[in-house]
């Protein structure tokens, strides 16, 4: 699975920092809605929540169950920067791009997809502090019904279980992943990279 996910062992983080750190901003996490973006695919494992994807009903907006802050940069957090100065090699790009603080609510699902518009994530979960989230990662012949793709038991190739000492990075381009969130709400620092998976050697 280590072309798929791992654990940077390398990095540690202060998770009660970053929890410290939600509780001051959360007040202004918005329902998560995407900008269309031009490297989009048009195949079911894409997934786009933008206005013009959703008229055409591919996909459901999540709502409030899926809030986010986008900029964290501005917040000048030690840790946060501390952070960033770290994965700067591996996430600098011609255009802005900075980390982002996700919130999943109970009875959140991300249905199994790949991202397009970006190589790599990397994940710095906060909340549960006892850890224990996860993702589920599929095999390549998930199938396809009616055009849509959804979760299904007999497809799982790995559900991994996030760790709250260390950032994950998945191979979100690569891999159909999705996310399973039935009783927990989930808070985690999204970074997106743009490198090849072997140059992420920490």
């Amino acid at each position: 699975m280590n072309n798929i996910i791992k654990e940077l062992k390398s990095i540690t983080y202060d998770r009660q920092a970053l929890e410290d750190f939600y509780h001051t901003v959360k007040h202004k996490a918005k329902p998560y809605i995407e900008v269309h973006s031009d490297l989009a695919k048009d195949s079911p494992y894409s997934r786009c929540i933008c206005p013009k994807c959703l008229e055409k009903r591919k996909h459901k907006h999540t709502g409030d169950t899926h809030k986010h802050i986008r900029r964290l940069d501005r917040y000048k957090h030690p840790e946060i920067d501390r952070l960033s100065k770290i994965l700067e090699p591996f996430t600098q790009i011609k255009y802005s791009n900075h980390p982002v603080l996700w919130i999943y609510e109970p009875g959140f699902e991300l249905p199994p997809h790949k991202d397009d518009t970006r190589e790599h994530s990397i994940i710095v979960p906060i909340l549960p502090a006892e850890g224990g989230t996860t993702v589920d990662i599929y095999k390549d012949d998930l199938p396809i019904v009616e055009g849509k793709v959804e979760h299904n038991e007999d497809f799982i190739l790995n559900t991994h279980v996030y760790s709250t000492e260390h950032p994950t990075v998945l191979n979100a381009s690569e891999v159909i992943h999705g996310v399973r969130n039935p009783t927990t709400q989930r808070v985690f620092i999204n970074f997106s990279t743009y490198c090849k998976w072997d140059d992420l050697n920490f």
